[in-house]
Formats: structure tokens, sequence, C-alpha cells
């Protein structure tokens, strides 16, 4: 887990900390975390709680337009993106497999 978690922290570092990507970051370290630990890893509680501890930890995240605009399309990619691959059937699949 501690290899998981420095190549994330590497990566969040080599894209210079933008704040979707802190998101993003965050959230994978979360799964990752949350895997090992053998728990559920439901997309909208990651990032509920990666949304709350970056606020805490950064309050001025709060005011960024690209943290907004990650953390908005979240839970669209999330919740939409099965439910248009179920929509579309093999034409779905294929998409979501390659987007």
């Amino acid at each position: 887990m501690g290899v998981d978690l420095a190549l994330i922290g590497w990566f969040v570092v080599l894209t210079r900390a933008e704040p979707s990507i802190l998101r993003a970051g965050t959230m994978a370290a979360l799964s990752a975390t949350a895997f090992v630990l053998g728990r559920q890893r439901e997309p909208v509680r990651l990032l509920a709680l990666a949304v709350i501890g970056l606020v805490l930890v950064d309050p001025l995240l709060a005011w960024s337009i690209g943290f907004w605009l990650s953390v908005g399309a979240t839970p669209g990619v999330t919740a939409v993106g099965p439910w248009l691959a179920a929509r579309f059937g093999s034409l779905g699949h294929w998409l979501c497999r390659w987007a």
C-alpha cells in the first residue's frame, strides 16, 4: 500500500498539484486505502471524504473553479456513465472502454 500512495503522491507533485489533480489524487489514495482495509469504495463517499479533507486542509480550494468543475464532474461520470453504457448496449460498452 505504501508504494501505491507514494506513486499517487508522485503523480500529484509531477502534475503541479492543480486543484482537480488534488481531488483525484485524494480519491485515489482513499480508494487504495479502503481496498487494502477491505472496505467499500463507493465513489460518492470517496468524493465527499476527499472534498471535506481537502477543504479543511486548504480552505482556498473552495474558491477554485477547477476544483468546482472536478467535483461536479465526478458524480456525473460515476452516476451517468454506467447508465449510458446500459442504455446504449454494446455501443455504450465500446465507448466506455475507449473514453
